[in-house]
């Protein structure tokens, strides 16, 4: 045992006298890491082959089947374009467009350049310098408008001369309209079927083998054709029907009598009504309704109704005139068009609906007020601006009786 312990003694002896101090350690290990830290630096930022190549992108450009690669720092579509010297026209469609900015590495750039385009439809030509690729946007460059079922067919158009240079042709096929009659329910449809039986398959109708259909499913479709199906017996449809609007008056002291004027506009709304329908050859003998759910309200048209009674002009037909300024030789003339008019009602409204007020009937009433506020009840007024109405449009009254005596009207 001391021979052991002697032994362990004297490493113990050994290694103390090895032992640095603990500032001595730490010195040391703060100067390692720095190295390491300033090691690690330098291999990242060490230049490569690459450093000296611009960033830049890959575009690849498709100009009318000619293909066109380039390398750029171009920052636009457009500004690429110009880089490689590839101009467009206004009226050229490029995409992406010309001033989408480029953040990708690459892109694929198409040009549709504008050419001139000949649209027919039925007797109309339209000629048109366009990029639309379709035959709906060709269309709708022509200012032509289709329903969804009409198709364009486009192609090379065969005489350039005829077509004024129009090296396409755009040729509108219009959709035939058809009134289909099913189980009861009549509906306008269009279609591009030439038969009955392409219809049904077309509009995805649920035609039974026992259904009756007239004309018969091979018979070629005509514009405006009635087509009948139906079920013998009772069948059940379901229809959206129109629920017709209130009128409600609401009378005005701000208004003369006779007076009416529609303050809020009426709005039809839409029921869904089912009916039980009973079919026997081919014509409806009964139609019952089970139910039906309003889906739209009505909106409920308000009227303004006058009821202001006008205060009572004195004199006569004559003193108005003379203090209205009229040429007595005129009054004649004046007393005609006027009695044809209004019959001297000076707060006569046109029950028409027009508008039109007064002695001269002037359309509408309101252009009186450039003669005097009081144009709604004072004949004076009125016959002022009828007046210069008469010799401002047709150079005097004879002038203005001898038009409503050709037109009944002026």
């Amino acid at each position: 045992m001391k021979a052991v312990k002697s032994k362990f003694f004297r490493l113990e002896i050994r290694w103390r006298a090895y032992r640095l101090p603990v500032w001595v350690a730490l010195s040391a290990l703060l100067i390692f890491l720095a190295a390491m830290i300033s090691l690690i630096i330098m291999v990242t930022n060490r230049p490569t082959e690459n450093d000296d190549e611009p960033a830049g992108r890959l575009i690849t450009i498709y100009d009318e089947g000619a293909e066109k690669t380039i390398f750029t720092e171009a920052d636009t579509v457009g500004a690429a374009l110009t880089e490689a010297e590839i101009s467009t026209d206004k009226t050229d469609r490029v995409e992406p467009a010309l001033d989408t900015f480029l953040i990708s590495s690459s892109y694929s750039v198409n040009i549709y350049r504008s050419r001139p385009v000949l649209v027919v439809d039925g007797d109309k030509q339209t000629r048109v310098v366009t990029a639309a690729q379709t035959g709906l946007t060709i269309a709708k460059a022509a200012g032509i408008k289709l329903d969804i079922e009409d198709l364009v067919n486009i192609s090379r158009n065969s005489d350039i001369l005829e077509g004024d240079g129009a090296v396409m042709q755009a040729k509108v096929v219009r959709a035939k309209p058809v009134k289909l009659i099913l189980y009861g329910q009549e509906m306008n449809l269009k279609t591009q079927s030439k038969t009955i039986a392409e219809f049904i398959i077309e509009k995805n109708l649920s035609v039974m083998d026992n259904d009756s259909v007239i004309p018969a499913r091979n018979t070629k479709i005509k514009a405006g054709m009635k087509i009948r199906i139906w079920r013998e017996g009772v069948n059940t449809i379901t229809v959206e029907e129109d629920v017709p609007f209130k009128t409600r008056e609401v009378q005005s002291n701000d208004l003369l009598t006779g007076y009416r004027k529609i303050d809020a506009k009426g709005q039809k709304g839409k029921r869904l009504v089912t009916y039980e329908v009973e079919m026997r050859g081919g014509k409806e003998i009964s139609r019952k309704e089970i139910q039906s759910v309003v889906t739209k309200q009505p909106v409920t048209r308000v009227e303004l109704v006058g009821i202001k009674a006008p205060a009572m002009a004195t004199g006569s037909h004559e003193d108005w005139m003379r203090s209205a300024g009229v040429s007595e030789s005129d009054w004649g003339y004046v007393n005609f068009i006027i009695s044809h008019e209004s019959g001297w009602g000076y707060t006569k409204w046109n029950y028409g609906g027009s508008g039109a007020y007064g002695l001269c009937q002037a359309l509408p009433g309101g252009k009186m007020s450039s003669a005097g506020a009081d144009w709604e009840t004072n004949p004076v007024t009125q016959l002022k601006w009828c007046n210069g109405y008469a010799v401002g449009r047709y150079g005097s009254w004879a002038g203005a009786y001898n038009f409503w005596i050709n037109n009944h009207w002026w």
